[in-house]
């Protein structure tokens, strides 16, 4: 029997236990341990050994930059929340020997409930959940998971768990393309921007048919996605080859996930590019992230590459863990 001792105090600051704690009690237990990993939580910003290079000049552009500023004027709709995506619905196509599953209720923790309300209200204010009508058949019925944003204890992230209901989604099995693929049409590229689409997923709206399938318990009742969420197997091939079909035609403009490069052998057709871009984007009613937007840059971090006229480097913070293994000490 594991035996620990913790001190319950008063207030509402988060996780009970530790982490040694929780290991000393055998509730969490680490099998592998990563070698010389940032203490950055997110892959994206995780860009620290840069050598001479300074980092946040890659992933980072000041939000008064002249053609952000620009481009809100001529194309505001694209900077205003989350969009939704013209003359387009997601069908979640179940197989046909699927049954009716409902996953036992979770309790939502006390000391994060209004944070919860606080956060669905958001979403349903956003067009993106909402309550299941009443006298709608609930066959399938997950959970709802909840956790603190590590930069602000006060908000949570809110996903559904739907690990139960994918093995009963088919796929539809398209390609996402890979960085490699890309480079090959950037040969010659001098100029550089990179756009970041705002919650990707829930730019697309779910049909009727579908909505049913995401179903979640809360502690205020019933929910359902009217967006497509995160989480679910068959989100992703249809996402990319969506946005593929709703750039396609544009020159030096490529997409993978919700991140969209483009590219220009000169100065004059970056330009081209971009505004091409940005006016298909006004068009078919996405919006991006402007936190998240690189415009017209000699330098640019994508997916692992740095990205510039002297052509494709990796990113030294991904092999980072590597260049600084420790020898081994021991068999283990």
């Amino acid at each position: 029997m594991n035996v620990a001792i913790f001190h319950v105090v008063e207030g509402d600051s988060g996780s009970l236990l530790s982490y040694s704690t929780a290991t000393d009690l055998d509730i969490v237990k680490v099998t592998v341990q990563a070698v010389g990993q940032s203490s950055t939580t997110d892959p994206k910003e995780d860009h620290t050994l840069f050598g001479d290079e300074n980092p946040e000049a890659l992933h980072k552009q000041p939000p008064d930059c002249p053609v952000i500023s620009r481009f809100k004027k001529e194309y505001p709709s694209v900077f205003d929340g989350i969009g939704k995506l013209k003359n387009h619905e997601v069908h979640l196509h179940l197989k046909d020997d699927a049954k009716p599953m409902v996953q036992k209720p979770r309790k939502t923790p006390f000391h994060l409930r209004k944070q919860t309300e606080t956060k669905l209200e958001e979403l349903t204010e956003s067009d993106i959940i909402e309550y299941v009508p009443a006298g709608t058949p609930t066959p399938f019925v997950s959970n709802l998971v909840v956790a603190p944003k590590p930069d602000n204890p006060d908000e949570v992230r809110v996903c559904v768990d739907v690990r139960h209901m994918n093995p009963l989604i088919e796929q539809e099995r398209r390609v996402i393309p890979n960085v490699e693929e890309l480079f090959e049409d950037m040969t010659g590229a001098i100029t550089f921007s990179k756009v970041d689409l705002t919650a990707g997923f829930h730019q697309f709206v779910l049909d009727e048919d579908s909505r049913s399938f995401t179903t979640f318990h809360t502690h205020k009742g019933l929910m359902r996605y009217k967006r497509l969420c995160f989480g679910v197997n068959s989100a992703p091939e249809q996402f990319q080859y969506a946005i593929q079909q709703t750039l396609q035609g544009l020159e030096g403009v490529r997409n993978i996930a919700d991140d969209i490069i483009v590219w220009g052998k000169s100065q004059k057709e970056h330009d081209e590019h971009l505004e091409a871009l940005m006016k298909r984007l006004s068009d078919s009613n996405l919006t991006l992230n402007p936190r998240k937007c690189q415009f017209n840059v000699e330098r640019l971090l994508f997916y692992g590459y740095i990205l510039s006229k002297e052509g494709v480097s990796a990113d030294k913070a991904k092999i980072a863990a590597l260049v600084n293994m420790k020898e081994p000490e021991d068999v283990s």
